[in-house]
Formats: C-alpha cells, structure tokens, sequence
C-alpha cells in the first residue's frame, strides 16, 4: 500500500511539473578576446570558458538558469569557435 502511494505520489509531481513548469535549453556561441581567451556572454554577465563547470542562478523573471561551461577543442580554438549549452526552467506564471 505505501509503495502504491509513493509511486502516486512521484507521478502527481511529474505531472504537475510537466504541466506547469515552463523550461527550455539552447546554445551559447564563444567569441574570443584579445589574447584569444575563449568566453560566453548571457543575459548580461560574460563568463570565461577555461574549465567545465556548471553556472546556475536565478534571473530577474525568477528563472533556473543553467549554463554549462566548457574548453574549446584544440580545432575550435584554432577557428575561433565553439559553443556551449544551457537551460533554463521557470516556475509557473500567476
């Protein structure tokens, strides 16, 4: 009985999470600057790309911002490109 409930209640918060959680992901491109150090710039704030690290935070709209920070490959660097990934999840509108 109690496991049926659990699995209830993990799919009541899926649903209510699908339903009313508005979220998206999309791509950042690199630019480089003078000394040819790879960056990212997004909503604003420029961020170095010289490790993998995951940058989150809350934007002004009360959004998960996620942005997931990497090197470029040696054949990125060498054109001058690349890009990384992020995501964003926002809580439901009132």
């Amino acid at each position: 009985m109690f496991r049926n409930l659990v699995i209830c209640g993990y799919l009541t918060v899926l649903l209510f999470c699908l339903t009313n959680v508005e979220a998206g992901l999309f791509g950042i491109r690199m630019k480089y600057d003078s000394n040819d150090i790879p960056y990212v710039e997004f909503d604003g704030r420029r961020y170095v790309c010289d490790r993998e690290e995951l940058v989150k935070y809350t934007n002004d709209a009360g959004c998960e911002v996620g942005i997931y920070l990497r090197r470029p490959t040696a054949e990125e660097q060498s054109m001058r490109e690349g890009s990384v990934s992020g995501s964003v999840l926002c809580p439901p509108r009132r």
